[in-house]
């Protein structure tokens, strides 16, 4: 269990992760590469695609920022940048999955 100073720089770490611009590029960046991916692929609905995009870019927002915060409480520099790379990756393609799977249950009503 942290104590009460390391949770507390825990969390102003995460936040300045949320906060960065590195990690809202990284899920712009993702919903992009996303959206290009899918937009010929016409097994999906416009509505699957913008919730797969969607979802590609808040998961890899997200993971991104968490990645950071973990990477710095182990090895600040570049345990934030490995952090955020792993985060956003992986937070991207569960997003992506989740995204997925709202936007089947929108188009089949």
């Amino acid at each position: 269990m942290l104590k009460f100073g390391a949770r507390h720089a825990f969390g102003k770490t995460a936040l300045a992760g949320l906060k960065s611009g590195s990690s809202i590029g990284a899920g712009v960046l993702s919903a992009g590469i996303t959206a290009i991916q899918d937009y010929k692929r016409k097994d999906l609905t416009t509505g699957q695609k913008v919730s797969r995009a969607a979802g590609a870019g808040l998961g890899s927002w997200g993971g991104a920022a968490l990645g950071a915060a973990i990477g710095t409480a182990i090895a600040p520099g570049i345990g934030t940048a490995l952090g955020a790379a792993i985060g956003g990756f992986a937070g991207s393609q569960g997003g992506k999955a989740l995204g997925t799977e709202i936007g089947k249950i929108f188009s089949s009503k």
